[in-house]
């Protein structure tokens, strides 16, 4: 029996040696975290597009693991 935090930690393991992120790629969470949802408002008032508003929340997502 496992619990579902060893099946987590047990499936990350799996997938963290076997998924391949390409240079200049980033996995993000599906539903942003309160840290990326702050930057976002922030670089909306202090950024001129869109892009730098994108920018900044991937930039803001954690890395894998660090939830």
């Amino acid at each position: 029996y496992f619990s579902g935090k060893d099946v987590h930690d047990r499936l990350f393991a799996a997938l963290s040696e076997t998924a391949a992120i390409p240079a200049g790629w980033k996995l993000v969470p599906i539903e942003p975290t309160p840290k990326m949802v702050n930057v976002a408002i922030d670089a909306f008032y202090e950024t001129p597009g869109m892009a730098d508003v994108i920018r900044a929340v991937i930039a803001a997502a954690p890395e894998i693991g660090h939830v």
